[in-house]
């Protein structure tokens, strides 16, 4: 998933369209983003439903080295609420030792406790039903990089150092083909030198990112978020798998 993004990326694929410049030195574009959304997505998909499917295999083995039998009940317990979590896990991993329900009941994969099973789990339902469609977006700032210039024989020569100043964006819009955005292009000149000043370029950080669409953990969860987030889930469950290795 990593090489996918960075390839894509490295191809410049978001073109910057110039439409029109008004008087506030604001220039409008338009952004031109061809995606291959099937390609990611599979990947994200394989990546999601391997690590779910996981979880349901380490279930399996509790309840058999716990010497119960398993059924067609027996899974990872993962739900949306604290409550009833104790019936649900006694239900799902039923034949399994007391000490390995426990383990899973302290781990608290619900939302409240440990939102990345929910998460996890949200994102495996979500490509049962329909595959997850990446989309591109800003990352959470914006750059503009600001820099002195003066006109020279009729074209404006900018100074090499600039300053560059971070916008914050706590919830950035998703980035469409056909998108209009406004970027600021020059600020006004210096009163008393009209052949001189500062220009400014705003720089897209873009990013994928999978919208997780359940009503309880909606929310867009970064690409380049989803292995850490395996991670983690593996690194929490790790004790449990000890019962069983």
């Amino acid at each position: 998933m990593d090489q996918f993004a960075a390839d894509y990326f490295a191809s410049e694929p978001i073109e910057l369209i110039p439409v029109d410049d008004n008087p506030l030195g604001m220039a409008e574009v338009k952004v031109r983003l061809p995606l291959d959304e099937m390609s990611l997505g599979i990947l994200v998909g394989d990546a999601v439903h391997a690590a779910r499917t996981a979880l349901d295999h380490l279930a399996w083995r509790l309840v058999e080295v716990g010497g119960g039998n398993p059924s067609r009940s027996t899974q990872f317990p993962i739900q949306e609420t604290s409550a009833g979590f104790a019936d649900l896990a006694r239900k799902q991993l039923k034949g399994a030792s007391l000490p390995a329900r426990q383990m899973v009941k302290e781990l608290r994969p619900y939302l409240g406790g440990d939102e990345r099973f929910v998460l996890l789990n949200q994102l495996d339902i979500a490509d049962k039903h329909h595959m997850l469609l990446p989309t591109v977006f800003t990352a959470t700032g914006l750059m503009l990089s600001a820099q002195a210039g003066r006109r020279v024989d009729g074209q404006m020569v900018y100074e090499p150092q600039g300053m560059d100043v971070m916008l914050s964006a706590a919830d950035p819009d998703p980035v469409v083909d056909g998108l209009l955005v406004q970027r600021p292009s020059v600020l006004s000149p210096f009163d008393d030198d009209p052949e001189q000043e500062i220009g400014l370029r705003m720089g897209h950080a873009p990013a994928f990112a999978i919208h997780v669409g359940a009503k309880s953990a909606g929310k867009d969860l970064k690409v380049n978020e989803i292995a850490p987030l395996i991670s983690g889930i593996r690194a929490a469950v790790e004790p449990i798998v000890q019962l069983v290795a």
